[in-house]
């Protein structure tokens, strides 16, 4: 009994189309269930323009987990731990940008973020982000204010500066705390595509 006649082509591409999109749904599959990614709706601006309100965001943990967390990377996080404003509830998860790291003393002057009183840009596609000392916030309220983070902390900061309850109302946020990294919009479609 000799072989059977192959697959057309055509029916081949498709069968392996199928089987291709097979094996990465079971991938995502696991990943999601062990809690490697996960995805997020964004109900507010405090990130614009990196992330907008009604924006829906991929997090992962594999870089995360993999090596240290580096200034610019945004971290998706439980509250928790921390001193929270009335307005932030401590199950939930919040998206902010990483600004500062343990050891390092943070100050902002002129809408400028001086990391150990050098100043170091931070970039999201619309340009440099300009930060803003807050007279109602508890930390670096004006430019003579100064924050030192603390072993296994980070500071965090949202990109829409006015608008935002961040590590200049809460303090900084426990390692333990963070879930990972913001890496992908998979909504709106006309938004998909890599955060930065």
């Amino acid at each position: 009994m000799g072989l059977p006649p192959p697959l057309p082509q055509t029916r081949k591409r498709t069968y392996l189309l199928f089987v291709g999109l097979g094996v990465a749904l079971s991938i995502a599959a696991i990943l999601a269930s062990r809690s490697f990614v996960r995805s997020f709706s964004i109900p507010t601006a405090g990130m614009a323009p990196a992330i907008e309100k009604g924006d829906v965001i991929i997090a992962e943990r594999f870089s995360y987990l993999r090596r240290s967390l580096q200034r610019g990377d945004i971290l998706v996080f439980r509250a928790g731990g921390v001193d929270l404003p009335v307005t932030m509830r401590a199950g939930d998860f919040y998206v902010k940008r990483l600004v500062g790291l343990p050891g390092e003393t943070l100050a902002i002057v002129d809408g400028a973020l001086l990391v150990n009183g050098v100043r170091t840009p931070i970039w999201n596609h619309a340009g440099e982000i300009r930060y803003h000392n807050l007279s109602s916030s508890r930390y670096l309220t004006n430019e003579h204010a100064t924050m030192k983070v603390p072993a296994g902390q980070y500071f965090v900061l949202g990109d829409n500066s006015l608008r935002n309850m961040d590590s200049r109302f809460f303090g900084c946020i426990p390692a333990k705390s963070v879930f990972g990294r913001a890496v992908w919009r998979c909504a709106p479609a006309n938004r998909t595509g890599p955060i930065d």
